[in-house]
């Protein structure tokens, strides 16, 4: 992180819950089960004199296969501020990043906690993305914002007190006031 006055950077992990979890589940038994269902395959068919060179195929092609998949489900979340700019990005098995959004914060309609009061606005808009490592995160909160296209996005995302006082000073008439966060 810059230790810059006008740059917060923050990098969450996606927990592991619900259909995320469901899906790492099941894609890393498909890896144990794939060589053990092909060797079998392979040994009940014509070829099975060739079962031994179909062993040594499997690791190798486990290798390219693994670092292709297992990332979609290696997701971290990132944003960055940097001079009035917010950035979300995911990043997919600590590698390759993918930039979801760029928003000025003086446009946001509103930032504020995804609480009881706040929660009406964030719910009816047309597009959600999710920036946070849980939905159920008690300090949660979302910026509302219109798109190009003229489509309101909301986007959760975990703040941190450095991120939410620079959206304070960018957007004063916005910004809910900020929660204690460690």
């Amino acid at each position: 992180m810059f230790d810059d006055a006008n740059h917060a950077e923050y990098t969450t992990i996606k927990k592991y819950e619900g259909k995320y979890a469901l899906a790492r589940v099941l894609m890393i038994l498909g890896y144990v089960l794939f060589p053990i269902v092909g060797i079998v395959a392979i040994a009940a068919s014509p070829l099975s004199a060739f079962v031994i060179w179909f062993i040594a195929l499997f690791p190798l092609m486990l290798s390219i296969i693994v670092p292709l998949t297992y990332r979609y489900v290696q997701i971290e979340y990132e944003y960055s501020i940097d001079s009035g700019i917010i950035t979300f990005s995911e990043i997919y098995g600590r590698r390759s990043r993918k930039q979801k959004y760029e928003v000025k914060i003086s446009d946001a309609i509103a930032i504020a906690p995804y609480r009881d009061e706040y929660r009406a606005a964030a719910d009816e808009a047309d597009v959600k993305y999710v920036a946070c490592s849980t939905m159920s995160n008690p300090d949660l909160y979302y910026i509302l914002f219109e798109d190009e296209d003229g489509r309101k996005v909301t986007i959760f995302f975990d703040p941190i007190n450095k991120a939410l006082k620079l959206m304070e000073f960018y957007n004063r008439k916005t910004v809910v006031v900020p929660v204690s966060i460690g």
